[in-house]
C-alpha cells in the first residue's frame, strides 16, 4: 500500500517536472524567447517548479498515508463493535432459551394429559410457534457464519402441506382479528413431501403471510402450493402467498432486499 502511494506520488512529480524541462528546453531553442524572460526570473520559475512538485508528491503521499491510517482504524473499530455483538448476541440467546424452554417443558406436560379439543388445539399452536423459535435463537449463535456468507442448509424430508398448514395455523388469529380470510390452497399436482431446510423455507413463509397480513386491511391472504412437471421429467413445486392488499410500487422493488428497508414505512 505505501509502495502505491509513492509509485503514484513520483508520477505526479516526474510529470512537473516534465513541464518545467519542456519549457527551459523551448526557451534553449528559441533565443529571441529569452529577452522577454530575465535570466534571474527564468531561474526563479524553474525552481519554483521544481519545489511545487516536490511539494506537491510530499502533500500527496502524506494525505494518502493519513487517509489509510484513518481507514484502518475504522476497520478496527468495526471488527471489534463485531466482536462485542457475536459476545452479546450468544449471551442474549442463551437467556432467552432458558425461560423458552421453560415455556416448550410446560406445553409438553399439558398435552400429556386429557384436553378439551379446542385448548388441545391451542397448545399445539404453542408448541409449534415456540419450537419455531427456539431453532431461530439457536441460528443466531451461528451469526458469523451468516455474515461471512457461509450459512449451512440441512435438507430433510418435509411434508409441504404439513409445514404451510402450520404456518397458517399461527396468523388465524391475527387474520381473524384484522377481518381477513387466510387459506391454505393445495393444488392437484403437488409434491408433497420434498428434501429441504424445513428451517429456512418455514422462516421465508412465516415472513411473507406476516406482512401479507400486516399490509392487507380487508380482503384475503391465500398460501398456495402446486406444482408441475416439464418434458424432462423435472418436478418443480411453487409456494406463493397471495394478498388483496396495495401490493408493491415498481419504484420499491429494487429495495426490497435492502437490510431494515421497507417498500411502505408507514
Amino acid at each position: 500500500m505505501l509502495y502505491s502511494t509513492v509509485r503514484q506520488a513520483l508520477v505526479w512529480f516526474v510529470i512537473v517536472l516534465a513541464c518545467v524541462v519542456v519549457e527551459g528546453g523551448l526557451l534553449a531553442r528559441a533565443p529571441e524567447l529569452l529577452l522577454w524572460v530575465p535570466p534571474l526570473q527564468l531561474v526563479a520559475r524553474l525552481t519554483v517548479g521544481i519545489v511545487l512538485g516536490f511539494g506537491l508528491t510530499v502533500a500527496f503521499v502524506v494525505g494518502r498515508l493519513r487517509a489509510q491510517q484513518q481507514l484502518l482504524a475504522v476497520r478496527d473499530e468495526a471488527r471489534a463493535a463485531n466482536a462485542l455483538k457475536s459476545v452479546f448476541l450468544a449471551s442474549f440467546s442463551h437467556e432467552i432459551r432458558t425461560p423458552l424452554n421453560g415455556v416448550l417443558g410446560t406445553a409438553d406436560g399439558l398435552l400429556a394429559g386429557p384436553l378439551p379439543p379446542p385448548v388441545r388445539e391451542q397448545l399445539l399452536i404453542i408448541q409449534r410457534s415456540g419450537s419455531s423459535l427456539l431453532r431461530t435463537i439457536n441460528d443466531v449463535l451461528e451469526l458469523s457464519r451468516v455474515e461471512s456468507g457461509r450459512v449451512e442448509l440441512f435438507p430433510v424430508a418435509a411434508d409441504l402441506p404439513t409445514l404451510l398448514a402450520e404456518v397458517v395455523d399461527l396468523f388465524r388469529a391475527r387474520a381473524t382479528a384484522a377481518g381477513l380470510e387466510l387459506s391454505l390452497d393445495l393444488a392437484p399436482g403437488h409434491a408433497g413431501s420434498v428434501m429441504v431446510d424445513d428451517l429456512r423455507l418455514r422462516q421465508v413463509v412465516q415472513n411473507l403471510v406476516s406482512n401479507a397480513v400486516k399490509f392487507t386491511h380487508r380482503g384475503h391472504v391465500r398460501v398456495t402450493l402446486s406444482g408441475a412437471r416439464d418434458a424432462q421429467g423435472l418436478e418443480t413445486t411453487r409456494i406463493a402467498v397471495i394478498d388483496s392488499g396495495p401490493g408493491i410500487a415498481p419504484e420499491a422493488a429494487a429495495r426490497l432486499f435492502a437490510v431494515f428497508t421497507q417498500a411502505r414505512p408507514r
